[in-house]
């Protein structure tokens, strides 16, 4: 990110955590996540109990089921391909409106006794590929109306939201509604669905709109952007892994709970250990902002992996006391990556990306799981579930060896995701460099290339004050053909016409335009010795130094009044 950006950045942050919030659009985002995933969860059960007690059909509910998560596997790329291409939060409402139609439908044919069992099935999954839209839009949506230092706190709110309304109060809800009145929880599912759109309606402030719609369409953009990047490439593989791994471990502890020659528990128990799991990942959603700033991100990234490995691990304790204790810790730290995940994939894209990232994402995420289920389930008659269980522990701790830098994750944060782009190069290429771990550590010949790129106190930067962000962008993309890297609502670098990964100045949305036109910033080697120099040739210093993102700054006047600013790297 420009100099600038970072700043305007380090600014908003600070303003973020004293007032603890996220902001109005993003209040307005979760409410209206919160109420989609309440009716979901409504609908889905509330559906299954009608195909079990009202149509009487047993075998239709693993069907529903299946049709539930199968959108994520056909319907999560084209998806985020439209979701790209609109703006967010439009798609959010639109989705969201076509799911309260289609849920209201269900409930009216259900309470004049016409429902029937294709009617059912084509609903929930006609309902799955909207929720594809909703969620690809609200993923691509956080980054744009957030600061990012504060994207893990955004990320893990939503997170929760979808496990605490979707998994534990849609359910109980649709089960209550039922035995009140059958249909009833299908028009509640609609009612919350339609509500969730006026959350979106509600909020004052102007939401983004997206860009590039004149782009051609391509389906499988999402899944080059993903292969030809590094830190991407890490993370689907880790995503991937991981995921096979927890369906070895879902399969494993089924068997190894409920038989005899394995733990023998109750139903109940099994039933109560198994919905630990989710409050223990929960918690660690919620709680991941706070423990990236107590231990730092890359150590959460590493204690993720331990955490899943504790969570495989902990049916091999025989007695369920210390069992639960140890699921819901390692489901903690294990769902810290979800939203961990979600940042770097809205750190690494751009607006017009993120949607179709999240969808491959998904993909491989919903694919995966079956592949672990299906490879458990045929070597149970070879291998106990013991080693099962402890082969995907040994899974989830070989990611480690696969997660991005320090510097990758930092240089992410800097805004200079193109620095990762790979050349376009043969997928088999790209796999092998993944799985060698060749891709996944930041080239120390780049790092130098970015500290070599600036000269000490040369002019370095140029940052202009707009009062109307997206109509300075507008304006300067139309005039001047200019391209812009978004940093949020505060800020856009603008990219230098020479090199696309650098950048020669930035548009900052301020209140009004300072008198003395653009803002330009020199670089130095040596921040405290440039304010020396400063002071002692007859300027003054009117701002700082003080600490932004990535460095130092302060701003100076000389003898004739000219604000001026130098900043330094950390």
């Amino acid at each position: 990110m420009g100099q600038g950006g970072r700043l305007s950045q380090g600014r908003a942050a600070a303003r973020s955590a004293r007032r603890g919030g996220l902001g109005r659009r993003f209040r307005g985002l979760w409410c209206s996540t919160a109420l989609s995933d309440t009716g979901n969860g409504i609908f889905l059960v509330g559906a299954t109990l009608i195909a079990i007690r009202t149509l009487d059909d047993p075998a239709l509910v693993g069907l529903l089921l299946s049709l539930a998560t199968v959108p994520w596997l056909v319907a999560a790329v084209p998806a985020g391909v439209v979701v790209d291409r609109l703006p967010a939060h439009r798609v959010i409402q639109a989705a969201n409106l076509g799911r309260a139609g289609i849920m209201l439908a269900i409930g009216v044919m259900s309470a004049t006794g016409h429902v029937y069992a294709v009617a059912l099935a084509v609903a929930v999954f006609a309902a799955g590929v909207l929720q594809t839209f909703v969620d690809g839009a609200a993923e691509a949506l956080v980054p744009e109306i957030v600061d990012s230092e504060r994207l893990s706190d955004a990320n893990g709110a939503l997170s929760v939201s979808t496990r605490v309304f979707y998994q534990f109060l849609g359910p109980p809800i649709a089960g209550l509604a039922y035995v009140l009145w059958p249909p009833a929880s299908s028009l509640l599912a609609a009612g919350a669905c339609g509500v969730s759109t006026l959350c979106i309606a509600a909020v004052r402030r102007p939401w983004p709109h997206r860009r590039g719609r004149r782009e051609k369409l391509d389906v499988l953009r999402g899944v080059r952007l993903v292969l030809r990047h590094r830190v991407l490439g890490a993370a689907i593989v880790i995503s991937g892994l991981t995921s096979v791994a927890n369906g070895v471990y879902l399969t494993a502890f089924a068997v190894h709970a409920n038989s005899r020659t394995g733990l023998g528990l109750t139903s109940a128990t099994y039933g109560l250990l198994t919905g630990l799991v989710g409050v223990g990942a929960a918690a660690g959603a919620y709680l991941t902002g706070r423990a990236e700033r107590l231990f730092g991100e890359i150590a959460v990234m590493r204690l993720t992996r331990a955490g899943w490995a504790v969570l495989f691990l902990s049916p091999l304790v025989v007695s369920p006391w210390l069992m639960a204790p140890l699921m819901v810790l390692g489901s903690a730290f294990g769902g810290m990556w979800a939203v961990q995940a979600m940042n770097l994939r809205q750190l690494a894209t751009a607006p017009g990306q993120r949607a179709q990232v999240l969808g491959v994402f998904r993909a491989l995420s919903y694919g995966c799981t079956p592949l672990g289920t299906l490879a458990a389930g045929a070597l149970q008659g070879v291998v106990s579930s013991q080693a099962l269980l402890a082969g995907a522990a040994a899974l989830a701790l070989v990611t480690i060896f696969f997660l991005p830098t320090r510097e990758a994750v930092k240089a992410l944060r800097w805004g200079h995701a193109r620095l990762f782009a790979h050349a376009p190069i043969d997928r088999v290429r790209v796999s092998r460099k993944i799985l060698r771990g060749q891709v996944l550590s930041y080239p120390a010949a780049t790092i130098r290339r970015m500290s070599s790129a600036h000269r000490h106190h040369a002019i370095d930067y140029i940052e202009l004050a707009v009062t109307d962000l997206e109509q300075a962008k507008r304006f300067y993309t139309g005039a001047f053909g200019w391209q812009f890297n978004d940093y949020g609502p505060e800020y856009a670098g603008i990219r230098s016409p020479q090199d696309e990964a650098a950048e020669v100045g930035g548009l900052r949305r301020d209140e009004q335009v300072r008198a003395g036109g653009p803002f330009v910033l020199l670089y130095s080697t040596d921040l405290d010795k440039s304010v020396a120099a400063v002071t002692e040739a007859g300027g003054q210093v009117v701002n700082g130094p003080y600490e932004f993102p990535g460095g130092r700054r302060f701003h100076f006047t000389d003898p004739s009044g000219n604000e001026l600013g130098v900043w330094a790297e950390a």
